[in-house]
């Protein structure tokens, strides 16, 4: 929906089913044909991830209504992501762990376990969710705003150089993240050989010290600006990730090292693509007198999940020509070029995509000088606007 007021309603709608599109994904019936379980599953992570998009779009669009200020846009969006990062860490470790209590505790089976766990987990998500609508409000003067069609708002977002330019800068940093997080899990385990428990603490660290570490970029932002705060933490986070690539077996040390300088990195990740995209929306409101919040985040979301699909596609191919073991016995080794492509893929690839990302802000118009300009402009327009409706 194109007006303020309705993307805060529609996330509040988009609540309940979005709750409820949780619980069918861990189900378990008694179906005895693989090919009918795959289509059921596949079905369930279907609607559950068409509910989310329609709360989670409307959610990230509603940003740039809720401060127009370029420093506190990036200190709003660090709290956001502050909340999404550990929160992602106990759904991490909650789901299993209520399994075990309700089947340890309750003496339910593991059908009623994961059934009881989905029941308790789904419908908790959605008053948080419903507090975002009555907690927020909308800017006078983009409620009085028209409203583009649908055709326009894509055009005029797609015309708009710097959210553009935004909106690649978003991709070369999430496409690789959704590559290292798909093949993640083989380098520490097949190439590191490291044990459940040091990967768990792996995991731990690097998403404990991007939490942690999210006030740096605010303040680095401050003090310079968010395009280059991006470039530096960009360079950072491919840096680290071709130095885990390298890390040998039995370096556990080293490992976690270089956990710790990639947890950073990944925190610039979490704090500054979609912080910087807000900015580009003021900029269209001078040129067209349009704010296109809907388009824009409907483009970064529907491209990421393109792009995203495609290239773990690919990922996984690659993975299987390199004669990868899908499950070696306990004492077995992957093959060498099954080691050469887990270490590309979580080295080499991601760190030019990351790269890629730092040199195209370098095109990146809006300074927060120029934003300020733009900012003082449209405060001009919208008065100018105020006094001729008064007449």
């Amino acid at each position: 929906p194109p007006g303020g007021l309705l993307r805060r309603r529609a996330v509040g709608q988009g609540a309940l089913p979005f709750g409820l599109a949780f619980i069918p994904m861990w189900l378990m019936p008694n179906l005895s044909e693989q090919a009918v379980m795959a289509i059921y599953y596949t079905a369930a992570y279907i609607l559950f991830d068409t509910m989310f998009t329609l709360v989670n779009t409307p959610y990230v669009a509603l940003t740039p209504d809720l401060t127009p200020d370029y420093d506190d846009r990036t200190s709003l969006h660090s709290y956001r992501m502050f909340f999404s990062i550990t929160f992602g860490l106990a759904g991490a470790v909650l789901p299993l762990l209520l399994v075990d209590v309700f089947s340890a505790g309750f003496g339910l089976s593991t059908q009623q376990a994961y059934a009881a766990m989905a029941l308790l987990l789904g419908p908790s998500t959605i008053l948080p969710i419903w507090i975002t609508w009555p907690a927020t409000k909308d800017p006078a003067e983009h409620l009085e705003l028209p409203a583009p069609s649908l055709r326009e708002s894509f055009s005029v977002a797609f015309s708009n150089r710097a959210f553009v330019i935004a909106a690649g800068i978003y991709l070369f940093t999430w496409v690789p993240i959704d590559i290292v997080t798909f093949v993640v899990i083989f380098l520490l385990r097949d190439v590191l050989q490291l044990e459940n428990l040091e990967r768990t603490l792996a995991f731990g660290v690097l998403f404990g010290v991007a939490a942690l570490a999210l006030p740096l970029w605010v303040w680095l932002s401050a003090r310079l600006d968010k395009r280059r705060a991006y470039q530096i933490g960009m360079v950072l986070l491919a840096t680290s990730l071709l130095a885990i690539s390298m890390v040998g077996p039995g370096q556990i040390t080293l490992a976690f090292i270089v956990t710790v300088v990639a947890g950073v990195g990944l925190s610039a990740a979490h704090a500054l693509p979609l912080a910087i995209v807000p900015d580009t929306l003021d900029w269209d409101e001078l040129r067209h007198g349009t704010r296109q919040e809907a388009a824009c985040y409907a483009v970064l979301t529907l491209s990421q999940k393109l792009i995203s699909a495609a290239t773990i596609t690919l990922t996984g191919v690659l993975l299987a020509a390199s004669s990868y073991v899908s499950n070696p016995g306990p004492d077995a080794l992957q093959p060498q070029s099954a080691i050469t492509a887990i270490r590309f893929l979580t080295g080499g690839l991601p760190a030019l995509l990351f790269l890629a990302g730092a040199l195209l802000a370098t095109r990146y118009p809006l300074t927060r000088e120029r934003h300020a300009r733009i900012l003082r402009a449209l405060e001009k327009k919208r008065q100018l606007r105020l006094n001729v409706s008064r007449k």
